[in-house]
């Protein structure tokens, strides 16, 4: 069993540095320094280069050549990989060790959950697993069981396997205090969410929230939104953009190709039920990895240059989180 000894860890050091730097206060204090610097400089060298501003000068450099290290360097600290190292501190993610670092006094699972509380992606998961205010409030003045940040680790790193993921993060931490926690067990299973469901929660929120913090000049054209003609062409809704994948799109820019064999029957079966006038719906059932989802690749694939008259399939969308949303439905 790796040990978790955050004062040996070197991501765990330049946390605290950030925790430290990047407070309200200090954060206005370098604002006001970088200002005062600037307006010195400009004052200063209207006399010429005189000591004065060659002392103003070098100071600047200094501050400004630390912020771009700390912004480069100290902010991107990169974990270690949980099978590369023997030290559990060492693969917490930024985000995760000043969060661990934030709660080290937090005595109870109710302290933690608090603290969870405030965190917007965290809020945005506990939202999309349907954890309701009220729910939240209910939870927390049950939770107790005392922290042990060794056990929370460990926990978290087995979390953080599951998903096939090198190292732990803020989400892998709440996992973990939701395993350790009887109350929210429970609260689970009457929820009806298994662990699978979870997962896939948990999949989604990485995915999208950091989508949705990615600046938008990094984004890619197509994330402004449809054209024009996607309100004529292909049935757009706020629905369809939200929760599924274009894969007629996808098709032509050749991201995707297909190779169904023996499947013939069953396309030409699922393009006659989509061609009828009325009752035009089809569901696909059978054991994992026959070719379901290839049959409706193959369909997006044949009709995307398709010139038929009689019958043509515009545009086929994916549901980027079906099992998820089937979860959803059940419930």
């Amino acid at each position: 069993m790796e040990r978790f000894s955050p004062e040996r860890s070197k991501i765990f050091s330049a946390a605290v540095f950030v925790n430290v730097y990047s407070t309200f206060s200090v954060e206005i204090a370098r604002v006001l320094l970088s200002i005062t610097l600037v307006m010195a400089l400009i004052l200063t060298s209207i006399g010429g280069l005189s000591n004065t501003f060659l002392l103003i000068l070098g100071i600047s450099i200094t501050f400004f050549v630390f912020e771009i290290f700390y912004r480069a360097k100290i902010l991107n600290e990169k974990p270690q990989a949980i099978k590369d190292s023997q030290n559990l501190a060492n693969t917490f993610s930024m985000e995760a060790a000043r969060f661990a670092l934030q709660n080290k006094d937090r005595k109870t699972l109710s302290d933690l959950l608090v603290s969870f509380l405030k965190d917007r992606q965290i809020q945005y998961a506990l939202y999309r697993a349907d954890f309701g205010g009220e729910d939240l409030k209910n939870l927390s003045a049950k939770q107790t069981e005392e922290i042990a940040w060794n056990d929370l680790a460990q926990n978290a790193k087995v979390w953080s396997e599951k998903e096939k993921r090198t190292f732990i993060d803020k989400l892998d931490i709440l996992l973990a205090t939701i395993s350790q926690s009887k109350s929210f067990q429970k609260f689970l299973f009457d929820k009806e969410i298994k662990e699978p469901d979870l997962l896939n929660i948990i999949y989604w929120v990485r995915s999208s929230y950091e989508k949705d913090q990615q600046p938008f000049f990094e984004k890619p054209v197509s994330s402004l939104g449809p054209g024009m003609a996607e309100f004529w062409l292909g049935g757009w809704t706020l629905e369809t953009e939200k929760y599924t994948a274009d894969i007629t799109h996808e098709m032509r820019k050749s991201r995707f190709s297909t190779h169904l064999i023996g499947r013939k029957e069953q396309v030409q079966l699922v393009e006659e039920v989509l061609s009828r006038d009325k009752k035009r719906n089809v569901i696909l059932l059978g054991s994992p990895g026959i070719g379901k989802t290839t049959i409706i690749y193959s369909l997006a694939e044949i009709h995307q240059w398709a010139t038929s008259t009689r019958f043509r399939i515009q545009k086929v969308h994916g549901n980027r989180y079906h099992l998820t949303f089937s979860w959803s439905k059940r419930r």
